[in-house]
C-alpha cells in the first residue's frame, strides 16, 4: 500500500547486500594465506629459472587456489602476469598479446596449459627433478 515504505525497504535490503558482498570479497586475491613447504619453493624456483609464467586475474577463484597451493614464499618466485587491467601490477597487454583466454593459464617452454594444475602436474610439465613432497599449510590470519 505505502509505495514509499516499500521503496525504502528495497533500498535498505540492497544496501545491506552490497555492503555484505563487499566485505566478503574485499581482499579476494590480495594475499596468499598459506606457508610453502621446501619442495614448493624449489619447484617455484625451477619454474622461474626456466621462464615459466602464470597468467591470471586477481578475482579468479582458480588463480587464488593455484597461489594457495604454492604458498606465499613459493608463489613469490613465480612470474605471475595479472591480466585484469584493474589488478595490481597489471600486464593486460601481455595477456592480449599471448591470446590468453582463461585463467589460470601456464606458459612453460612456449606451451600454454589452461586451468589450475596441481604441483605434481606442473613438475611433470616442466621436467622438474627435485623433491616432490609438496605441501602448503595455513598460516594464522592477522
Amino acid at each position: 500500500e505505502d509505495v514509499g515504505q516499500l521503496a525504502f525497504t528495497g533500498v535498505a535490503v540492497a544496501l545491506v547486500t552490497l555492503v555484505g558482498t563487499l566485505g566478503v570479497y574485499a581482499n579476494v586475491g590480495d594475499e596468499t594465506t598459506t606457508a610453502s613447504g621446501s619442495a614448493n619453493v624449489q619447484l617455484a624456483r625451477h619454474l622461474s629459472g626456466m621462464g615459466a609464467q602464470m597468467f591470471g586475474a586477481y578475482w579468479c577463484p582458480h588463480c587464488i587456489d593455484q597461489k594457495e597451493a604454492f604458498g606465499k614464499e613459493a608463489f613469490g618466485a613465480i612470474d605471475y602476469v595479472e591480466c585484469d587491467s584493474k589488478g595490481k601490477n597489471q600486464r593486460a597487454e601481455l595477456c592480449k598479446a599471448q591470446k590468453i583466454k582463461g585463467f589460470p593459464t601456464w606458459k612453460i617452454e612456449g606451451q600454454f596449459y589452461e586451468g589450475k594444475k596441481d604441483l605434481q602436474k606442473l613438475a611433470d610439465l616442466s621436467n622438474y627433478k627435485g623433491p616432490r613432497d609438496f605441501e602448503a599449510t595455513e598460516t594464522e590470519k592477522k
